[in-house]
């Protein structure tokens, strides 16, 4: 299956299917509570964007004023090459 960000679902691509989500955190210098809401909202937005620009989707953000936590869909990637 290939994820197709226009329709926000995965299409047949032959006989496999392939999802691929990672769960990341983002944590603050020495946990320091720096995260206010405006913070957040800056840094929604350009995650949204990183994930728009790498055909990816960002299906959750949550988190504290210390670390930010994200759940994204992406489509899987061949090795580098020397990988």
């Amino acid at each position: 299956m290939v994820y197709d960000p226009a329709h926000g679902s995965y299409e047949p691509a032959g006989t496999s299917s392939t999802s691929c989500t990672s769960h990341l955190v983002f944590v603050t210098k020495y946990r320091r509570r720096v995260i206010t809401d405006r913070v957040r909202a800056t840094l929604e937005a350009s995650m949204r964007r990183v994930c728009s620009d790498s055909e990816a989707e960002l299906l959750e953000i949550d988190g504290e004023d210390d670390h930010l936590q994200l759940l994204i869909a992406h489509p899987p990637r061949p090795p580098s090459p020397g990988s």
